[in-house]
């Protein structure tokens, strides 16, 4: 699967991209590792070094703080600036749910609620929860450049995925 993101940013500012594994991984599955590599579009020249902040994407998890069988709330996050969105799935790992999102609000702290339809089980204190989103983050600085950006999925069971996201940095 290929995705194109152009985007325009200032020189020195950071930029933060993500992939939605959700469709494709199984329930039950997690994913265990998301490798990165960035490649001038030009030649194929590896600039993962120079690009990323890491050639390992991070994975959208956590500890729920409380919740409850419509809300799971981690006061250490923000659900909307880690990539949530409405129409995700979140998936307890301790209870062993899945559900839709309906809802991001605030508990605590700012966006530190997910809603989503009645679970037969409520969300509590140290459940461990997922998204299934690896993001990756271009180093301030980048600039000028246009460059593909491979992910690499690989998921509990070792099934594997890749999915290749276009990049075209314009400055501002």
């Amino acid at each position: 699967m290929s995705n194109l993101a152009r985007i325009e940013k200032e020189t020195f500012d950071a930029f933060v991209f993500s992939v939605n594994y959700d469709q494709v991984i199984s329930l039950g599955e997690t994913l265990s590792t998301v490798t990165l590599l960035a490649a001038k579009i030009s030649d194929d020249t590896d600039i993962s070094a120079t690009v990323l902040d890491s050639t390992t994407a991070s994975l959208v998890t956590g500890t729920a703080t409380g919740g409850s069988t419509v809300t799971l709330i981690d006061t250490a996050t923000n659900f909307e600036t880690q990539g949530v969105k409405i129409g995700m799935r979140i998936y307890n790992a301790t209870q062993k749910w899945a559900a839709v999102v309906t809802k991001i609000s605030s508990t605590t702290n700012i966006g530190d609620t997910v809603h989503f339809d009645t679970q037969d089980s409520a969300a509590a204190s140290n459940d461990v929860y997922e998204f299934r989103i690896a993001k990756a983050s271009l180093k301030a600085g980048t600039s000028g450049e246009n460059f593909t950006v491979r992910f690499r999925a690989t998921t509990s069971s070792g099934q594997q995925f890749q999915d290749t996201v276009t990049i075209m940095v314009e400055d501002t």
